[in-house]
């Protein structure tokens, strides 16, 4: 009897799911003081980044076929602003990357190239007696190359996040602990920007 009310109690959960969920991933503000530049910056975001994303799904079982989408190239540049308005008093996102002489005219100092690397995203679950214990794992790198106005490169570098998140629900609730893991990931890129960005323009 107790495996089969553990049976009706897992149908429950898998019934009605839908099987394809959205996720986007934004980065929360630094929480900083002054910035340490009073001058102007540029991020080069063309749409090849802002709309890259990834397919992961649930691994096996009932909930196999559950796919989600994250979009991790917002992500990235969402952490890249957020990061770089901690370090600069002004803050300007390009879709086109800008002449020399475009960045002359509007006095921007530097410009931030970030690039999507290896993206990593999985779900999985666990069947115990009467719940379904879901886990979402996100692994990201990403490059950062920083130019002068003039085109000349001053410092690249490549970032490893990683971050998990874990709880119990059903099949949809992958997308929760996806999120939970994506946004746990960006905002710790944000971090490392800062960390690293802030030494070098010191």
């Amino acid at each position: 009897m107790k495996y089969k009310v553990a049976l009706l109690t897992l149908l429950a959960f898998f019934a009605g799911c839908s099987n394809s969920h959205q996720i986007m991933l934004t980065s929360p503000a630094a929480k900083t003081s002054s910035p340490l530049h009073h001058s102007i910056v540029g991020i080069y975001a063309p749409d090849s980044l802002i709309n890259y994303s990834i397919l992961a799904s649930i691994s096996g079982g009932a909930c196999e076929g559950h796919a989600f989408e994250l979009h991790i190239g917002a992500g990235i540049v969402s952490a890249t602003e957020q990061a770089l308005y901690s370090i600069f008093d002004s803050v300007i996102t390009f879709s086109i990357l800008p002449s020399p002489s475009e960045l002359e005219s509007r006095k921007i100092t530097y410009i931030v190239l970030p690039r999507a690397q290896t993206t990593v995203a999985n779900s999985d679950f666990n069947v115990g007696t009467f719940s379904v214990t879901i886990t979402g794992v996100v692994k990201q790198d990403a490059s950062f190359d920083v130019q002068k106005s003039d085109g000349s490169s001053i410092f690249q570098t490549t970032l490893h996040c990683t971050a998990s998140s874990s709880g119990k629900g059903d099949c949809h609730d992958g997308a929760l602990y996806l999120k939970n893991a994506g946004t746990a990931t960006i905002t710790e890129l944000r971090d490392s920007i800062i960390n690293k960005l802030g030494a070098v323009l010191q």
